[in-house]
């Protein structure tokens, strides 16, 4: 590392120490300066000004900057290239005695976006892990901005690499993260990166965390056992849902107070569906254009709400194969076309919540503010709505899924 001797500069070198796989937006003032070889490709990527500061000794350093207020679109476009943003703020007041204290605040990565403008409103937004054992290949899955965390485990094999293949696709994560061996193993990676809009990165903390897995997990989510979560037998899974969860906390500086808590699934409870099954259905995209239009999703998704799309893409990747599962869905199908006048007061009532998950996620981490409040408040008033006309109702999976998530 280089050696500075102004202190601001020090300041920089010490802080980007701490992050060296990130691109540091370093506050000064009314702006997100980088510096050096961050100013350098981040003025490149963003097409801003490259510019020089004269730092006496230190030579000319050259710098780039974005204003505070325009900062997320600027940062999101890094992301999507792939690139991890550290930002760090003033921590102090100037008080003419000496340099401002500074510290990250946040690591911003593919898998983290919180920013509403910058996510898909009907898709999910996950980051997942992985564990490679001998016998079993464990997964876990995080979205971040709604909460949500799933964890499953296949048999690790040449003839169960269709089910891994499936697995990343059902998730279509923006983000993974692998322990240092796995991440230098070439055909793990050659593996993984069937995903192409996959970003992969190594997590250099994970041992720390692999050996108090249970704990961590026991902790998150205040429980005496994981047995709650289907995950008491589970040593690898536990351990992929631990080191994610460490990763994402590291990333976040947050205890991450709004994961609901872990569905633990078994690939075999749902119909596989293998990559070119998909692509050639044109499920959700098109083989030629690459996007929705005039595919499955877009014929079908009626939703009116960003929650139902999310989840209609969710029963969409994992098809049921229980018949005494699809007969439940079939009956609250049956009895919400056969009460048209309820159906439509449902709709309406629907249509006026907002998405309740992002709400609570931006909130809790830290990143909400009033306007976010104010809708939560109107979502949840509109929600006791839902619940009280869903009693109108016989089916069975409308009854349990009234107790659920909108």
């Amino acid at each position: 590392m280089q050696k500075f001797s102004t202190p601001m500069m020090r300041q920089y070198m010490k802080i980007k120490e701490q992050y060296t796989d990130c691109l540091l937006f370093f506050r000064l003032g009314d702006f997100y300066e980088l510096f050096l070889d961050d100013a350098k490709l981040g003025a490149a990527i963003l097409e801003i000004t490259l510019t020089k500061r004269p730092r006496g000794k230190d030579g000319d350093i050259p710098m780039a900057g974005v204003p505070y207020h325009a900062a997320d679109a600027y940062i999101a476009k890094l992301v999507k290239k792939g690139y991890k943003v550290a930002i760090c703020e003033q921590i102090s007041d100037p008080d003419g005695k000496g340099i401002v204290e500074r510290e990250v605040v946040r690591v911003v990565t593919p898998g983290t976006i919180l920013d509403e403008n910058q996510l898909s409103k009907k898709e999910h937004n996950f980051t997942i892990s992985l564990v490679f054992k001998e016998k079993i290949i464990a997964i876990a899955a995080v979205d971040l901005s709604t909460g949500d965390m799933f964890v499953t485990e296949v048999n690790n094999g040449q003839e169960n690499l269709h089910l891994i293949n499936s697995e990343l696709l059902r998730f279509s994560a923006r983000e993974c993260i692998l322990n240092k061996k796995d991440y230098n193993n070439p055909q793990i990676l050659k593996t993984l990166r069937v995903e192409d809009k996959m970003n992969i990165y190594p997590f250099y903390d994970w041992e720390k965390y692999a050996c108090d897995s249970m704990e961590i997990l026991l902790e998150q989510f205040k429980v005496a056992s994981l047995e709650v979560f289907s995950l008491q037998d589970k040593p690898a899974g536990i351990e992929a849902a631990a080191c994610l969860l460490a990763y994402l906390k590291e990333t976040q500086k947050e205890k991450l107070k709004h994961l609901k808590g872990i569905i633990y699934y078994r690939s075999e409870e749902y119909l596989v569906l293998d990559r070119s099954t998909v692509q050639n259905l044109e499920i959700f995209d098109t083989l030629r254009a690459r996007d929705d239009k005039g595919t499955l999703i877009e014929v079908i998704d009626k939703t009116v709400t960003s929650m139902g799309g999310r989840l209609l893409r969710e029963y969409l990747k994992k098809p049921l194969i229980s018949s005494l599962a699809i007969k439940d869905r079939q009956e609250a199908v049956n009895e919400l076309i056969s009460k048209r006048i309820l159906r439509e007061d449902l709709r309406d009532k629907l249509k006026q919540i907002c998405d309740i998950p992002r709400l609570i996620a931006r909130l809790s981490l830290g990143n909400g503010n009033a306007y976010d409040l104010k809708n939560l408040s109107e979502a949840l008033f509109q929600a006791k709505e839902v619940f009280a006309l869903l009693k109108n109702f016989n089916a069975k999976f409308l009854q349990f899924n009234s107790h659920q998530q909108i």
